[in-house]
């Protein structure tokens, strides 16, 4: 089985993997037809990753409360069963207008560009597949752990004692897909990254796409924004890329010679160096990298969450449209039934156009809890801005309408004062109709308290429409934050919090570096506002009569997208206020304050820079917002660079097939270190479940607790610095320490025995970094001992090779 460019087994994972996201889509199709439904797609691309997100989310829920076992049968037989539930709702209940068929010329491409860009990801993985270097340990540590263990949450393979204390939900969907597919981790940890990064582009350009189209941009020039905003978001680096890289012999800025791709998000604290350093990473640097991490692998939901709240804005125009008709046949008819302005009709207009969206978006939410907390305030608040666009909008058609009606009362009152004499005349004229014309004047009394009624309506309507757009806004994020928690719930209930508290930032950027980093985002962010903000729309046409007012006349994806960049460049000004409170205080107090938050910025503002150069370049005719719009798409065309060059850098000449190594994580260790290889797949092999190895802790970054992330078998200690976030209990870790090194080095057989027991070891690792951490004190003699050596290498006839003692069960002893 094989690709145009894999082969082997990396060919058939990925082709399981590919496959099982066009079920999920087709599974989930309903649901994405329901929240996309006015997207011309019917939200086919996003119904895939809400596959994953539903689908993934059911499983882990029933895990974590013992109900099904996490494996492979319970992931295929719980996800299937929701995508029958979610047809059998979809044809029973869906109306005409959701059951309505896609573009399939859109489905298409976007699939046709998802299945390219996943499998490029996939391609420069194998030039480079080593989980070795920065946090590819833990995370692939994490995946296999899930993969051995059939409860949820799994322990903590660096902290035997406990689960894990993470937001480790985006490693669980990576775990879900591989027990899904029946696949390998230490293939399918790069597939994953891969899958993420092919929904960064296709989601970002459907989502730009689907807004300009909707703004009245032309098909070919809509489609060409769509696919600027997938490079912008998902391979584009910032202008530092331009000013210290591509352009540093020209400028030749401090540091300009040593630029290399990482640089461009060490900025700030670095360059110059001071003891403020600070991070603010990309995309395109995490699939460059190899992240695995919880904000890179988020960004799939994130996105999704993005397009529900521009879906929402969507269905509030379709809505608009329809509330005008049936205002207007109600100004025609003033003895029409039960007015919609009544107090119950308000009541059920409060979430009207939002039944789907509300509640969708407090799912997400509490998702995020558990993927990646940070996003999860962060979008918390894109929603509480949403909301007041949306009913503040809201409150302002109806404010329009009522002025119309308004108007349409006194001319009643003036047809019913010439109806009124004109029976007058008719009753002088004519005894006979008399009868007639008192029923005139009854029926003209009748319209005269109709519009009395209506104008006094209007001098109250205000202070009413004020407090049903509080009560909406209000309602709406009370109703997300419970659903949230309940979400959230089977995750935090056993989860310790790292929060520690905000404190006002005591160093601040340079105005310089925020004007390298963020200077184009934020000057396209005016340029659109500017374009918005006009008295006439972007064709030069006037508002409609009736929709004078500023709220009235704007377009719903020009409200959307300048709501966006107003969140965007809040998260950029954030970490110059104020940071979270944690370990990393001392020289780092805003690094990761500023690397979370301006993560997602990034995301942001390279969506609302795609819409705002074709919505300016095509629409307006003013040289004022037309050049400076031009100039900016240039420069952030030349940031697409930055990704080829960093691939470049990492992967090496990926047109080269000699190159290519496979997608195996693991195979590294043959090379890196042959001594230990052989006794780490014996433990791959030959242990189930969980039990504890014993190996020598290690410093965060390091290439020590190999292991226990290699095999996701625990240990008592691994990565200090990362165990010290998570559980901040440093005295703790100490003690492990040292006991751990009198396991390894002491001379009493008893108190080694009974540290043995404390931490209910099972193995014990005698491998390279033993020997190297407790040299001549390892004590290897009194080790053998204590248990039966279960693999040796050196029999195995290599040099050095590590040894494994098997402990014997204290019970099973007694």
């Amino acid at each position: 089985m094989q690709t145009v460019l894999l082969s082997g087994s990396d060919a058939g994972s990925f082709l399981l993997w590919y496959a099982a996201s066009v079920l999920l889509g087709l599974g989930f199709y309903p649901l994405g037809a329901v929240l996309f439904r006015h997207f011309d797609d019917r939200g086919w691309l996003f119904s895939k990753a809400l596959g994953i997100g539903i689908g993934g989310y059911l499983v882990f829920v029933l895990g974590r409360f013992r109900i099904l076992p996490f494996t492979g049968v319970t992931s295929a037989a719980v996800t299937a069963a929701a995508a029958v539930l979610c047809w059998l709702l979809f044809l029973r209940f869906g109306s005409a207008e959701i059951r309505r068929l896609p573009d399939w010329r859109e489905v298409l491409i976007g699939e046709f560009f998802f299945l390219l860009v996943f499998l490029f990801w996939t391609w420069c993985s194998g030039f480079r597949p080593a989980a070795s270097g920065t946090e590819k340990p833990m995370d692939y540590g994490f995946m296999a752990a899930m993969m051995r263990s059939t409860e949820i949450p799994a322990k903590d393979i660096w902290y035997s004692r406990g689960t894990i204390n993470y937001y480790y939900g985006g490693q669980f969907y990576a775990v879900y897909l591989t027990k899904l597919t029946f696949t390998r981790i230490n293939e399918t940890y790069h597939l994953m990254r891969a899958l993420v990064a092919a929904f960064c582009f296709s989601l970002s350009g459907s989502l730009v796409r689907q807004a300009l189209k909707d703004r009245g941009i032309s098909g070919y020039c809509s489609r060409m924004g769509g696919l600027f905003a997938a490079l912008t978001v998902s391979f584009a680096g910032n202008v530092h890329y331009l000013v210290y890289g591509l352009f540093g012999s020209v400028f030749k800025p401090e540091g300009w010679e040593d630029y290399w791709f990482p640089a461009s998000t060490r900025y700030i604290g670095h360059n110059p160096l001071t003891e403020d350093q600070c991070i603010h990473e990309f995309p395109s640097y995490s699939f460059v990298l190899g992240d695995l991490h919880a904000h890179v692998v988020n960004l799939f939901l994130v996105l999704v969450f993005i397009g529900l709240m521009y879906s929402w804005f969507q269905s509030e125009r379709v809505h608009n449209s329809s509330v005008s008709a049936s205002r207007s046949e109600r100004t025609a008819n003033p003895f029409a039934g039960t007015s919609p302005d009544s107090r119950s009709g308000r009541v059920r207009r409060i979430f009207s156009c939002s039944s789907s969206y509300i509640p969708a978006a407090g799912v997400l939410i509490g998702l995020f809890k558990w993927t990646n907390y940070w996003d999860f305030i962060i979008y918390f608040t894109v929603f509480l801005f949403t909301s007041v666009c949306i009913f503040f909008r809201r409150a302002g058609r109806e404010s329009s309408t009522d002025g119309s009606v308004s108007a349409d009362s006194n001319k009643s009152r003036e047809e019913s004062s010439s109806v009124s004499a004109d029976s007058n005349k008719s009753r002088e004229e004519s005894s006979s109709v008399s009868a007639d014309s008192n029923t005139c004047r009854t029926e003209s009394g009748r319209v005269s308290i109709d519009s009395n009624r209506a104008s006094a309506g209007v001098c109250s309507g205000n202070g009413q429409r004020r407090f049903d757009w509080i009560l909406q806004i209000t309602a709406a994020a009370i109703l997300v934050y419970l659903l949230h928690r309940v979400i959230a719930w089977p995750f935090t209930s056993q989860f310790d919090s790292m929060f520690k508290g905000v404190a006002a930032a005591q160093d601040h950027t340079a105005f310089y570096q925020l004007l390298i980093l963020w200077g184009v985002p934020v000057l396209t962010a005016v340029l659109l506002a500017a374009a918005v903000l006009k008295k006439k729309d972007g064709t030069g046409r006037s508002a409609p009569d009736g929709q004078t007012s500023l709220r009235n006349r704007l377009h719903e994806a020009d409200v959307f997208f300048v709501m966006l960049s107003v969140c965007g460049i809040g998260l950029v000004l954030i970490p110059e206020l104020v940071y979270v409170r944690d370990i990393y205080e001392q020289g780092y107090a805003r690094s990761n304050t500023m690397f979370k938050l301006t993560y997602q910025a990034f995301v942001m503002l390279g969506l609302v820079m795609s819409y705002a150069f074709f919505r300016i370049l095509c629409l307006e005719k003013k040289r004022l917002l037309r050049i400076p719009a031009a100039i900016c798409a240039g420069i952030i065309f030349l940031t697409f660079g930055y990704g080829g060059y960093a691939v470049q850098c990492w992967y090496g000449n990926i047109f080269d097939r000699k190159g290519y190594q496979g997608l195996d994580a693991e195979a590294y260790l043959e090379t890196e270190y042959p001594e230990d290889a052989a006794a780490i797949r014996w433990l791959e092999e030959h242990v189930t479940g969980q039990p504890v190895v014993l190996e020598v802790p290690g410093d965060s970054y390091s290439d020590r607790c190999r292991v226990s992330a290699m095999t996701g078998l625990p240990t008592p200690e691994g990565w200090y610095v990362h165990e010290w976030l998570w559980r901040d209990d440093p005295e703790d870790l100490d003690r492990i320490k040292e006991e751990i090194r009198e396991i390894y080095t002491g001379t009493d057989q008893e108190q080694v025995k009974l540290l043995l027991e404390k931490y209910e070891i099972s193995y014990i690792f005698i491998g390279s970094c033993e020997r190297e951490e407790y040299g001549e004190e390892l004590n290897e003699e009194l080790l053998r001992t204590l248990g039966e050596v279960c693999f040796d290498g050196e029999e195995q006839g290599i040099e050095g090779g590590a040894w494994i003692l098997q402990v014997p069960d204290p019970a099973q002893k007694g």
